[in-house]
């Protein structure tokens, strides 16, 4: 199970929560749909397409953890080597990592999942509008995902900003002042 650092949760759980029917959950979007909501998301799938060689219909990280089956992940260091012509570890450092970074590890790792195991796993495709909606958010709110307390189990920030600005929300939260939704 794979959580980024900038995630708190909202309530107990395990890997078999990401799980349903033993098979892992990949909520996913389609670049074409989240590239016309935000742009910037499209600079993953350059990312993926430099390290691997080819152009990814669905973006993968749209929402945290993910659970991830141990064979995608030689198999995407073999598929990088042999694409770039470089050791991996090789290939990594020499991409660029500064906004927009020129290798994305979410991305890749969920572009192989899909490509070559989406059959062991359980694939969803996440309903930006219908979430939308269903939370009262106003039609052409920039959001990426909605984190639901109904749904989820944890909640990611977006730490690209530094700490300070999610600083008093943490501490509400972590105070027991749980928002039924919130977008990242």
């Amino acid at each position: 199970l794979f959580m980024d650092a900038d995630c708190m949760a909202w309530k107990t759980f395990t890997p078999a929560d990401y799980t349903p029917d033993g098979k892992p959950l990949m909520v996913r979007e389609r670049y074409d749909i989240i590239g016309a909501r935000n742009p910037n998301r499209l600079f993953w799938r350059t990312a993926v397409e430099n390290a691997l060689g080819f152009t990814p219909t669905y973006e993968g990280m749209t929402r945290h953890p993910q659970v991830h089956l141990r064979e995608v992940f030689p198999l995407m260091r073999r598929l990088v080597e042999a694409h770039t012509g470089q050791k991996f570890n090789d290939y990594v450092l020499s991409c660029k990592n500064e906004f927009p970074q020129t290798w994305a590890e979410w991305p890749t790792v969920c572009a192989v999942a899909i490509k070559y195991f989406g059959a062991a796993y359980t694939m969803r495709d996440y309903d930006h509008a219908k979430d939308g909606r269903e939370c009262g958010i106003a039609p052409g709110t920039s959001y990426q995902y909605l984190y639901r307390r109904d749904r989820d189990f944890v909640v990611e920030f977006w730490s690209h900003g530094g700490i300070k600005m999610y600083e008093a929300w943490a501490r509400q939260f972590l105070n027991g002042g749980l928002p039924v939704h919130y977008m990242k």
